[in-house]
């Protein structure tokens, strides 16, 4: 609202953005005005110990996605989370023990979701539903990160279908063409 009041009012435009900082490695944890375009490795080396390996996550704790030293403050960043570099906690199988079901706030089935292969599969599970709040994630005991894998279903499915209504188009365009000649 403020970013709105100073670009209707005052004629300014957007250029900082209040971000929150959290995290076990922030030493100051807090929210924080930024200068978009601003590095996050700038924004690294003054919130954490220097020498600390350090997980960057853009975005809340949930649905949040970790994103690398390049990555810069936009319109789009509300926060930045900086996690201490944890040992390798490898997947294991899907135990299928029904704890990410019960906390999804959209009553879906994770575990059927995470199994399904095909995009036709998917689609008659309602994957489409899912709001990537990252609930199932959290809850998983066999640490199997269920939101981003049914993030990358997603754009997957939205690839598949985009070539399919290209594929249309141009056979659309070819019948025309065929009926011109």
């Amino acid at each position: 609202l403020a970013a709105i009041g100073h670009a209707v009012f005052a004629g300014q435009p957007l250029t900082h953005r209040v971000i929150t900082a959290y995290g076990d490695a922030c030493h100051s944890p807090g929210n924080y005005l930024v200068e978009m375009g601003t590095p996050l490795a700038h924004i690294r080396k003054l919130l954490t110990h220097p020498g600390t390996p350090v997980t960057l996550i853009e975005g809340g704790r949930l649905t949040g996605r970790e994103v690398d030293d390049s990555s810069v403050v936009s319109a789009a960043t509300i926060g930045i989370g900086f996690d201490p570099v944890a040992k390798a906690s490898h997947a294991e199988p899907c135990i299928r023990c029904g704890d990410c079901a019960r906390v999804c706030p959209e009553n879906l089935e994770p575990q059927l979701l995470y199994a399904a292969r095909g995009a036709g599969e998917r689609a008659a599970l309602a994957l489409d539903a899912c709001l990537l709040c990252g609930a199932c994630t959290v809850v998983c005991p066999s640490r199997i990160n269920l939101n981003e894998s049914f993030r990358q279903a997603l754009a997957s499915d939205a690839e598949v279908l985009a070539a399919a209504e290209r594929a249309v188009r141009q056979q659309l365009r070819f019948a025309a063409h065929e009926a011109r000649l």
